[in-house]
């Protein structure tokens, strides 16, 4: 090589180095999925809802895990931006073709003094047969408005032979495979956006953990006093997980506690900072061992009896699960 080239080539080594790694950089960030939607904070894993649908069977979120979940909160009578939005649905289930069947679109009322189980069978299979709709007590609704930060007011028009309307939060949410709110979009979104982003969440590989629950019971326990819950919990994901903490309807304050026996003393403390799920592991929550506390019961605890606890994971978050009252 003559010798000048060899020189120019020396001179510019370096700039050609750092243009490389540069190029290499930009390749990286590209090749990154980027969403169209507005994205949330952080990962927020929702409360675990349990509704009713159109055919007045139960619903329960958790159990979609594994699809993406499409979820809007409105009401039957409203006459513009709610069927807009279903309409909306219907052109991003035609757009997915058979990727539709990876996805859940769901619909919340917001006004369930109206929107009865037939009212929302019929009102949804205009717009598609695969549609959910979803009604509850005002209690279940009232958990999943607040879940998903929904505003709802009712605005009664005495001029108008609507009679009242329902003023409410009109953007939908991406839920992913993992049970985690990733996205919302405003209630007029493009078609193309919304199908790009479900898209997206459908090809992000699922390595979350797989938390399952059983043998869960309780004993009986006073009005006033403290109870318990024993339970295994078996994670079949390839991911490890962390057992936060948990809540419950049935008393004040839920923790999870473990007792340790020193010489002939025994100790009951709470376990800071949760508990480690291994991966592909179980772990039992046994008397004289780790345990859930129910701290000062809102009602007794009585044989055959059964309540539900919520437990929160740091990345499964919120599973539910129902333990029966036993005399061991």
């Amino acid at each position: 090589m003559n010798k000048h080239v060899k020189s120019a080539v020396g001179k510019f080594s370096p700039l050609i180095g750092i243009l490389l790694v540069y190029l290499l950089f930009l390749a990286c960030q590209t090749s990154e999925p980027s969403f169209r939607g507005t994205e949330m904070a952080e990962d927020m894993p929702v409360m675990d809802l349990k509704l009713t649908n159109q055919n007045g069977e139960p619903f329960t979120l958790s159990e979609h895990r594994g699809k993406v979940v499409v979820l809007f909160f409105g009401y039957t009578y409203c006459p513009d931006v709610c069927p807009m939005t279903l309409s909306t649905w219907k052109k991003v289930q035609q757009e997915l073709h058979d990727k539709a069947e990876q996805v859940e679109f769901v619909y919340v009322t917001v006004d369930p003094d109206r929107d009865t189980q037939e009212r929302l069978a019929e009102h949804l299979a205009i717009f598609s047969s695969d549609f959910t709709g979803l009604t509850g007590t005002q209690e279940q609704l009232r958990k999943a408005y607040d879940s998903f930060g929904v505003y709802r007011e009712k605005e009664t028009i005495s001029e108008s032979a609507a009679g009242y309307l329902i003023n409410h939060t009109a953007r939908m949410n991406l839920i992913d495979r993992a049970g985690r709110w990733r996205l919302t979009f405003p209630h007029d979104a493009p078609v193309e956006d919304i199908v790009h982003d479900i898209r997206q969440l459908l090809q992000e590989r699922s390595e979350m953990p797989n938390i399952q629950a059983e043998n869960v019971w309780s004993r009986p326990a006073a009005k006033g006093g403290n109870g318990v819950v024993y339970l295994t919990l078996n994670n079949a994901g390839s991911t490890a997980d962390r057992l936060l903490g948990a809540q419950s309807d049935i008393c004040e304050v839920v923790e999870i506690h473990e007792t340790k026996m020193q010489s002939d003393r025994m100790m009951m403390q709470p376990i800071e900072g949760g508990l480690e799920m291994p991966a592909e592991n179980q772990i039992q929550f046994k008397p004289g061992g780790a345990h859930i506390m129910l701290i000062r019961l809102k009602k007794p605890l009585k044989v055959d009896e059964s309540f539900e606890v919520v437990l929160q994971f740091e990345k499964s978050g919120f599973v539910s699960v129902v333990s029966v009252v036993h005399q061991p």
